[in-house]
């Protein structure tokens, strides 16, 4: 019995040597046994190891993502250990340690410098991460504007963009005006980025966005207006330049005005007359037509139960218009219009014997907002 119980010591003390040799085992089991924190099922140590040395391209990449989860509460060595992979060969495992810096709460200075790595999605990484860090590092504006001023890969752009509303600060505020004449991509969209990121900075930003009505492109026009849309009665001081472009040459923009001014001063009648003007306006582009028609539509349906001046225009598109999406948005504005026999009888016709199952499917789903109201 001596005998067998020495030999299985011995295999149990070779086991355990063996595992000491192995540089994955031991860190294994001497994280364990130093009771570090545990994710993804393994100890910090063992996914420092990987990153730093003791794994595949895929395993290193992995490492990055289990030691982003730590979040703010990870070890000191972490955030080193994510910055030294930043120069790892493998893109994925830059991607995913820029991506961890930014949970770990790392300072700004590794991720700025990876603003400038070869591949997009890397860059696009720390873009996102520099926008997490909290407190705000102002250092990392510059690198921020630049990117989203210029990177040539989408998502990096966008990254940046989001990252800069974030922060919050005034000094974006000119480079995220100028994005707002862009076009949107099959990637996403700068102008709507910058929007957004517009209203993240706030108020403070109503000067240069006011400014931007009298930029040449309507695009930028646009934009400006759907930024103070979103501002709402913090806009007031804007409410002059705004009703400017009501006479703006391109009916987008007109329309957007009146959609803005109806989120400023919330005046149902100003809001009703100027949608119902540009719904009957006639319009030889179809895609014109088309775009015109669909923000009026939605602008009445807006204004809601005020805009029944509106219904019996509402009524005739739903019954008569050619343009399947324009009838959809015709039902959609007019169950937000209350309850009102002709509006449920039009409804319910055009959700029976309508030839396009989306009408069909809108005029539904008005008749239960109608019915809620």
């Amino acid at each position: 019995m001596r005998k067998v119980l020495g030999v299985g010591g011995g295999l149990l003390v070779a086991a355990v040597a063996l595992g000491f040799l192995v540089p994955a085992v031991r860190y294994k089991l001497s994280g364990r046994l130093a009771g570090e924190p545990v994710v993804e099922g393994q100890p910090v140590g063992y996914w420092l190891y990987v990153i730093g040395e003791g794994g595949t391209k895929e395993e290193r990449a992995g490492a990055a993502r289990a030691l982003g989860h730590l979040g703010r509460g990870a070890p000191p060595g972490v955030a080193p250990a994510l910055a030294r992979a930043l120069a790892d060969p493998g893109p994925e495992v830059r991607r995913n340690a820029a991506l961890a810096l930014g949970q770990v709460g790392a300072e700004a200075a590794p991720l700025l410098a990876a603003l400038a790595d070869p591949d997009g999605e890397v860059r696009a990484a720390a873009a996102s991460s520099l926008g997490e860090l909290r407190p705000a590092d102002p250092a990392a504006i510059p690198g921020l504007q630049k990117a989203a001023a210029g990177d040539p890969d989408v998502l990096a752009r966008l990254a940046a963009i989001a990252a800069l509303g974030r922060y919050g600060d005034q000094a974006a505020v000119p480079v995220l005006v100028d994005v707002l004449k862009e076009n949107d991509t099959n990637l996403g969209s700068p102008h709507e980025f910058a929007v957004a990121a517009l209203k993240e900075v706030g108020p403070q930003s109503l000067p240069a966005v006011t400014r931007a009505l009298g930029r040449a492109e309507p695009r930028a026009r646009i934009g400006a207006l759907k930024v103070l849309t979103r501002f709402g009665a913090a806009a007031r001081p804007a409410i002059p330049e705004v009703e400017g472009r009501l006479a703006d040459e391109d009916p987008l923009v007109r329309l957007e005005a009146v959609q803005c001014l109806w989120a400023i001063e919330r005046s149902p009648g100003r809001a009703t007359r100027a949608a119902l003007a540009h719904l009957r306006a006639p319009e030889a582009n179809p895609r014109k037509r088309l775009q015109t028609r669909a923000k009026a539509l939605y602008i009445l349906g807006e204004v809601g139960p005020e805009a029944k001046p509106a219904v019996p225009d509402l009524l005739t598109i739903l019954k008569d218009d050619p343009e399947s999406a324009i009838r959809m948005y015709s039902a959609q504005a007019l169950g937000k219009m209350g309850p009102d026999p002709a509006i449920r009888e039009a409804l319910t016709a055009a959700a029976k014997n309508d030839k396009d199952p989306d009408v069909c499917r809108a005029a539904n789903e008005a008749l239960k907002t109608a019915g809620r109201l």
